[in-house]
């Protein structure tokens, strides 16, 4: 698609996607890249981490729109047929970052026609940008849909629980079984040592590692406060992390 960076943020719920991808949003923007940050994840949290109103319009509503509009329920190829429009419509853009929503539709039961747009709107727009983050939504289900075969490097946020280890795997194989080029790295979030074990959760992909992310009391008075990664101090301990762990991610 050109020079650009497509970057995934993967793993399963609750291990800290979002905020590592906020953080990850701060630390491109602090080196002066252009940034497309989307929010692959229904639950529509990447906005509030990185500073946006909550109320930004998404895909999945300027579909339902469209859909509305023609008082008929379109096919997915019809409907990205008009991603211009559709971009347009979703696409929110500030001094520090450009950002898109995939959000849900109401008009139909499952993610599958909005994950086809999510995979439109990357390829239409990824080469005005340096960087594509995807935030994605918990588990191997964008995987499935093959949202992913534009993505060029996929991050697999883990904790310490044995449940992360099982969703890291089941992307690793699910990666094998689509034979996906992406690049694919484990970050282990939340750090800390437990009796000597820390470390258990990545045992077996020590060399897919890409660095560790120590809990931060920071982080957790800074959302308390309401307040985004923007606000976070510039030596807090997720950000000096974060930034040693994009000297892997990204050559500049």
């Amino acid at each position: 698609m050109g020079n650009q960076t497509v970057i995934a943020v993967c793993g399963k719920g609750g291990v800290g996607k979002t905020v590592f991808s906020g953080a990850l949003v701060r630390v491109l923007a602090e080196r002066g890249l252009k940034i497309l940050a989307v929010d692959a994840d229904p639950a529509l949290g990447l906005a509030y981490v990185v500073g946006l109103p909550t109320d930004v319009k998404t895909l999945g509503e300027v579909r339902d729109h469209l859909i509305r509009k023609a008082r008929t329920d379109r096919d997915p190829e019809q409907i990205a047929g008009m991603m211009d429009y559709l971009l347009l419509e979703a696409l929110t853009e500030t001094d520090r970052l450009s950002f898109l929503a995939m959000g849900r539709s109401l008009s139909r039961g499952c993610f599958c026609p909005v994950n086809t747009l999510l995979k439109e709107a990357i390829r239409n727009i990824a080469q005005n940008y340096d960087v594509v983050l995807i935030d994605a939504e918990a588990g191997i289900e964008q995987i499935n849909r093959e949202v992913m075969s534009v993505v060029d490097i996929i991050v697999v946020l883990v904790d310490t629980s044995q449940r992360s280890r099982r969703s890291m795997e089941l992307i690793a194989q699910v990666m094998g079984d689509l034979n996906m080029k992406a690049r694919m790295g484990v970050i282990l979030n939340r750090w800390k040592d437990l009796d000597g074990n820390g470390d258990s959760a990545v045992s077996n992909f020590e060399a897919l590692s890409w660095g560790k992310i120590p809990e931060d009391e920071g982080l957790l008075r800074n959302d308390a406060l309401g307040q985004s990664v923007f606000d976070l101090p510039a030596d807090s301990p997720i950000l000096e992390s974060v930034r040693r762990i994009t000297d892997t991610l990204i050559k500049t």
